[in-house]
């Protein structure tokens, strides 16, 4: 089985790159960050990971108050974090972790001209209807979608111009590198802080990934790893902004 890094293409400038991700996200809920003694000296007394909780969070709820990022203490962070996975409803597959972004992804377009595939982010993939439908169409696993809350940036030269339907590609799927486990990413038996070391190295161990087309590895949300399927359909239907690199 050969497996890929899907990701943006190699810009020439950073001027390219903004141009062909015209898409400015912003984060409206948090979870707590966590303050753990065992990891003052390398965190500087806090963390945060880069997970998105993709669920809806609504303004009556008494969890309000807390979802501002402030970080807690080891026995108040977890005790928010499992009230937080029941009162939200967040599904099992879906990590709860210190600092992730809470709520439905919110987004501003900063131009008209959208592309096929957007990268407002690393791990972060966002995506238009027909990608949408490639995606259902093929029966890709591992992934599912989630509406953008859109609108107009001020810059935007968007008279008479409908605001289009993007979405976010939620990964659901998971896998771990080649030598690699939970106990050997653990940092901190505390906190349960994880680390990615060497990570150029995204050799996937077959007989330890679940079979889905979209994934992570070793609990990295910054990095969306894919089947071949996945860039075939990418590929069969033309569309821009993307590549897919072998993942070794």
């Amino acid at each position: 089985m050969k497996f890929y890094r899907f990701t943006h293409p190699e810009y020439a400038t950073d001027q390219k790159q903004s141009s062909e991700n015209p898409i400015r996200m912003s984060v409206e809920f948090y979870v707590p960050g966590i303050i753990c003694p065992s990891c003052a000296e390398v965190t500087g007394g806090g963390w945060a990971s880069s997970d998105r909780v993709r669920v809806a969070v609504l303004q009556q709820s008494t969890l309000l108050p807390y979802l501002t990022g402030k970080s807690l203490g080891l026995a108040e962070w977890f005790s928010m974090a499992e009230r937080i996975r029941t009162e939200l409803a967040v599904p099992p597959w879906q990590p709860v972790t210190p600092g992730a972004q809470l709520g439905r992804p919110r987004g501003e377009l900063t131009a008209t001209r959208v592309p096929d595939v957007l990268h407002p982010f690393p791990g972060q993939v966002i995506v238009g209807e027909e990608v949408v439908e490639a995606i259902e169409k093929a029966g890709l696993s591992g992934v599912h979608v989630v509406g953008v809350e859109l609108r107009w940036g001020k810059r935007a030269k968007h008279e008479g111009v409908g605001l289009p339907h993007l979405y976010e590609l939620v990964v659901k799927g998971h896998g771990w590198r080649t030598g690699s486990d939970l106990v050997s990413i653990t940092a901190c038996a505390e906190c349960r802080r994880t680390i990615f070391p060497n990570p150029d190295h995204l050799e996937v161990d077959e007989n330890r990934w679940d079979g889905s087309d979209f994934f992570y590895v070793d609990k990295n949300s910054n990095i969306v790893l894919v089947t071949e399927r996945v860039c075939r359909v990418f590929a069969e239907q033309a569309f821009g902004n993307w590549r897919c690199l072998p993942a070794i």
